[in-house]
């Protein structure tokens, strides 16, 4: 077996303090292989060397391992005891001090206390001391701690607590009052309050609360709710009367006032308390957010908490959850992202569904914050506490324009300029830093009528002035968002457009009468001028027909097929011309009776829509309303071209303007 060198089985304490005439055990917790021998020595001087008064009370136990002292005498035992454990593989030391205490009795309170029970109960009159020896404890009534029951008035009076040992004496006085306890007069009622929040019921509520007392002790109330106190606010006041009597009230109740509401009459020596259960339905209290999951980019994770509700106290079942987002580029404003109907589904099986989660679609480059709001039928609650992501969390990635900008018209202001105009994108919806805009265009009234293009690099921009073009002259234009990622993911859609107009070079020629049909009724003839003249959208013949002022309508029947005309009424009396109205229009154009026209759909009032299938993609199409009535002449609407798109070419935009075409066709016909 091999040897192993004295080791501590646990380390002796460096210091004991004990009373005298006490005893005590000093340790030497040492194990070894072979065993050590334990040798014990008082202030460095070994046990043998000492006299009998020492070591007559001091006996070694357990091979030494236990030192036991008896009858310890301060000027004899207190020192430094020293352990020393050896065998063949080395040694061991330790070292413990021991302090004899040795003083009169003191007490560990007060030397005059007065004790203040309720009549009918039980007081135990403790007398704590230390002292060194013990000492020993004696009441003037009966000895050690002093119990008295069932107590009555004429136990009130004084005790004494007397404690000595040969070192001194002590004396504790305790008086003792003995009071009646207290009983409420008056408590709030009924034990239980159901409320309706904007109710007439719930403007205001007031509760009462009075207690009697000992005639020499003073009640203080306290009002909790849920173990809080309450304080005076604006809708809570609290009040006491004359007769004592305190008084809770609350004003404009809502649900926040909801819970155990308790006073509590509060004197010197007992508290009395009396509650009440007050529901108020309202709004719900306000979900817990639990998570915010971004890392996909493209959609953001939502997890939250549903607030308790308590069906049994009367609160109101959730019916919905609203989630609500804000990004960084539109921190002002919320927007409703989410909504989850409950209903009745929220109770499972196993109870009410406790998390609730879903996926939020995120725009690119957006940095997003989330809140959410429970509802029932009161309304929405708070909204959860804001959980502002950061960039790691909810920057969603960046990417290229999902739209074009929209509103896109093309004119010009003067007889050389042609001015492109549009709605600049929002800001959330760059998708990526650097937007700019690529604006094309070309004329239509030339072979060769090839793109011209640059770029607007102001994202804020609204329009362009394209200086030095022909007259009058027809274009088309288009406008494409880009960004730093590249160009947006929609072609942009064709809009068409005239440069700026000029007057007339030349006027009409060769006026004439050519026929007179009486007195009151000739035909004026004359030569229009040439086209190239024009310079204009509208050829500015100008003629003027008086009709009665009972008339209501007038019909022109020499107008010309597919021109633009400008007509104004007035009203004209003896003193001059009143203020004109105008409206500009324009002829329909002759049909084409070559063409192959097809019955597409009878319908009937007041249906004013339809829908046109199996068309072919990419072809033009002309569709005339015609309405009908039972003994009365058809009426032709204003033809309308549509062309279908290219599968391929198809966006959000041309589905847009089919609606619009399909709109327009129905107010028509």
């Amino acid at each position: 077996m091999g040897r192993t060198p004295p080791k501590w089985e646990w380390e002796p304490p460096a210091i004991i303090e004990m009373p005298e005439d006490s005893s005590v055990d000093l340790h030497c917790p040492v194990r070894g292989r072979p065993s050590p021998i334990i040798r014990w020595s008082f202030n460095s001087i070994p046990f043998y060397e000492l006299s009998d008064d020492y070591n007559n009370r001091r006996i070694q136990l357990n091979e030494g391992r236990l030192l036991r002292i008896n009858s310890l005498k301060r000027d004899l035992d207190t020192g430094l005891y020293q352990c020393n454990a050896t065998n063949v593989g080395g040694y061991l030391d330790s070292s413990t001090y021991l302090n004899v205490l040795a003083f009169a009795p003191r007490f560990r309170h007060s030397t005059q206390r007065v004790w203040k029970v309720l009549r009918d109960s039980s007081v135990d009159l403790n007398c704590d001391v230390e002292a060194a020896p013990i000492a020993e404890v004696q009441w003037i009534f009966s000895n050690f701690t002093l119990r008295l029951h069932s107590l009555s008035s004429s136990d009130d009076g004084f005790y004494y607590c007397n404690v000595s040992n040969k070192y001194g004496l002590n004396r504790a006085l305790n008086r003792l009052e003995v009071f009646t306890p207290t009983f409420f007069a008056e408590i709030p009622q009924p034990s239980r309050i159901t409320l309706d929040a904007n109710s007439p019921n719930s403007d205001h509520l007031e509760l009462r609360c009075k207690a009697i007392a000992d005639n020499r002790l003073s009640i203080d109330y306290i009002w909790t709710k849920n173990g809080s106190p309450i304080k005076n606010e604006e809708n809570i006041k609290i009040i006491i009367e004359e007769d004592g009597t305190s008084i809770l009230s609350l004003f404009h109740l809502s649900g926040h006032h909801t819970g155990h509401l308790e006073c509590s009459a509060v004197t010197e020596v007992d508290v009395k308390a009396a509650a009440i259960d007050l529901f108020v339905r309202d709004v719900p209290e306000r979900p817990e957010l639990m998570r915010v999951d971004c890392s996909s980019g493209r959609h953001a994770l939502l997890v939250w908490k549903r607030p308790s509700i308590n069906i049994l106290n009367n609160e109101l079942p959730l019916t919905a959850f609203i989630v609500e987002a804000k990004t960084d580029q539109n921190s002002e404003n919320w927007e409703k992202v989410f909504e989850e109907y409950l209903g009745g589904e929220e109770e499972t099986a196993t109870g009410p569904r406790i998390l609730h989660k879903t996926a939020i679609p995120l725009r690119p480059w957006a940095n997003y914050t989330f809140r959410l709001f429970a509802v029932n039928s009161h309304g929405s609650s708070q909204p959860s506490q804001p959980m502002p992501s950061s960039p790691l969390e909810c920057f969603s990635p960046l990417d290229v324009p999902f739209q074009n900008p929209l509103g896109v018209t093309a004119a010009g202001t003067e007889p050389d300029n042609l001015i492109i105009s549009w709605q600049p994108l929002p800001r959330d919806r760059w998708n990526a830093p650097g937007l700019r805009y690529l604006v094309r265009y070309r004329r239509l009234d030339t072979k060769d009528g090839d793109w011209n293009e640059f770029l607007v690099e102001d994202p804020f921009a609204n329009q362009t002035i394209i200086r030095e073009q022909p007259t009058f002259r027809p274009y088309q234009v288009q406008i494409r968002a880009i960004n730093s990622l590249g160009f947006s993911a929609l072609e942009p859609p064709i809009v068409e457009g005239w440069s700026g107009e000029d007057v007339p070079t030349e006027s009409p020629k060769n006026l004439r009468l050519a026929e007179h049909h009486n007195y009151s009724f000739v035909t004026l003839e004359w030569e229009p001028i040439e086209n190239s003249s024009i310079r204009d959208g509208l050829t500015d013949h100008i003629e003027e027909t008086y009709v009665l002022h009972r008339q209501q309508f007038y019909l022109h029947e020499q107008l010309k097929p597919n021109t633009p005309y400008r007509i104004s009424v007035w009203a004209e009396t003896g003193g001059g011309e009143g203020p004109r109205l105008w409206r500009n229009t324009k002829t329909w154009p002759f049909r084409n009776f070559n063409d192959e026209w097809k019955l597409s759909e009878w319908i009937t009032l007041p249906q004013t829509s339809l829908e046109l299938k199996n068309l072919k993609e990419d072809t033009d199409y002309i569709i005339i309303g015609i309405s009908r009535e039972i003994g009365a002449s058809l009426s032709y609407s204003k033809p309308l071209t549509i062309k279908t798109e290219n599968y391929r070419m198809i966006s959000l935009f041309n589905i847009e303007r089919i609606r619009s075409a399909a709109w327009f066709l129905s107010v028509l016909i």
